[in-house]
């Protein structure tokens, strides 16, 4: 007697977990990729063609990553008590037609205008699709908390992962070989399609709504209740804690990390890629090992103890000036970013009340935005302040251990802090 083997449909639904999964990761994936392809374009676009050998070019660069990131600091906390008040489902069709339309005028106007006013055109609409996709991912995270069982909460953490990284890497070199062989219209209407099929996507996912808040409560009461929950909850509180912890380094090493390579290492610039893209390789094979491993153990136990070993490892990376060992490193780096990330699913999907999703997922951009920002601004102003580029190699060594260190003391202590609320006595009633 032979058994029933199980057909593609099935082994699809368990690799997606269900229907409605597979529409969600499939929309985040599209919608992901349209926005990284737009930056990376946008970016060639302007160092190529519309400012090349302006001497402004660097600051233009500069205004379209602070377009982006300005409305993930500013507006991702209060966008969330919105996204908690209306019907997420069609939050997240709003935001991606709303980018699409973005786009399109981008395209229109790119066939017809001088390369000044593109160049504003194009910094406003960066501005203008951020501040729509700080509605779309709380949102999805609303939606992705009815549609995850509680046994496949790591699994949807691991793909979501591996979508995000997997078509960042695409979109990053898919954008600018477009612009290359066609030109920017084209590469701005294929982001335009992604967004339109995602709506489409969305659409068909078999639920009405993930949640519309029925207290007729105030809008700064909502704020301030959904900040409260964040801080009230140990597993919560950890998680925002170790972000802010992760983004010390994370704003440290967007300073240091190419100029440790560069400068004190001595690698190529291709040597450099490798190295770099080593990070995305291991992330990449993390997303896939992760989940089994997050699962055998609680995720608020793992999430300090991936962040401990994330800081060793750079730690580790500090001390090297070789190609080879330092690509295998980060590669290692990346690996234990993943399970960082995945942890965070489960821990948000558990711990937050229905109805609260979109507040309390929303404060994590800002929190890790705010601690990077001010790393990387006190790190870049002390290497200014040391002169000569000679005089900075052994800086950049140091500052990329410090800022690890800080993040794996930090991550101790929250395990420390952890162990005395479990094994504080409760109180007799």
């Amino acid at each position: 007697m032979s058994r029933d083997r199980p057909s593609g449909s099935r082994r699809n639904r368990r690799f997606f977990i269900s229907r409605s999964f597979a529409l969600l990761w499939s929309a985040q994936a599209l919608s992901s990729f349209a926005e990284y392809s737009v930056a990376s374009t946008a970016t060639v676009w302007i160092v190529t063609d519309l400012g090349a050998g302006d001497a402004a070019t660097p600051q233009v660069i500069a205004l379209m990553i602070a377009a982006v990131a300005v409305p993930r600091l500013v507006l991702a906390p209060f966008a969330g008590v919105w996204v908690d008040r209306w019907n997420a489902k069609r939050v997240m069709i709003g935001s991606d037609l709303t980018r699409a339309a973005i786009y399109l005028i981008v395209v229109g106007i790119a066939v017809s205008l001088p390369d000044q006013v593109i160049v504003i055109t194009l910094v406003v609409a960066q501005l203008a699709a951020s501040i729509s996709s700080q509605f779309f991912d709380p949102a999805r995270n609303a939606m992705m908390q009815i549609v995850i069982p509680q046994d496949r909460r790591a699994d949807a953490a691991g793909r979501s992962m591996f979508a995000s990284m997997g078509v960042g890497i695409l979109a990053t070199v898919s954008g600018p070989l477009v612009y290359a062989v066609s030109g920017p219209a084209l590469a701005l209407t294929l982001s335009t399609v992604c967004l339109l099929v995602s709506t489409v996507l969305v659409r068909a996912v078999p639920i009405r709504a993930a949640f519309t808040s029925s207290e007729d409560i105030g809008y700064w009461r909502s704020l301030l209740d959904g900040l409260s929950i964040a801080w009230r909850d140990p597993g919560i509180r950890l998680l925002i804690l170790g972000m802010g912890a992760y983004g010390l380094s994370l704003g440290t090493n967007n300073v240091s990390l190419a100029l440790f390579a560069l400068e004190t290492m001595g690698l190529s610039p291709a040597e450099y890629g490798v190295v770099s893209g080593m990070f995305s390789v291991g992330g990449l094979i993390g997303a896939v090992f992760a989940p089994s491993i997050v699962s055998r153990f609680t995720p608020e136990r793992l999430f300090p103890v991936a962040l401990i070993s994330l800081g060793l490892t750079y730690i580790g990376y500090s001390f090297l000036r070789a190609f080879v060992p330092a690509a295998i490193t980060m590669g290692l780096a990346g690996l234990l970013f993943s399970l960082y990330i995945v942890c965070q699913g489960p821990i948000l999907q558990a711990k937050v009340p229905m109805g609260a999703m979109g507040r309390l997922s929303a404060l994590t951009a800002p929190i890790l935005a705010v601690c990077s920002l001010l790393a990387t601004a006190v790190v870049s102003q002390v290497f200014t302040s040391l002169g000569p580029a000679e005089s900075r190699e052994s800086a950049y060594a140091t500052a990329i251990a410090v800022s690890a260190a800080v993040m794996s003391l930090a991550s101790l202590m929250l395990i420390m802090g952890r162990r005395r609320t479990e094994n504080r006595p409760v109180a007799a009633t």
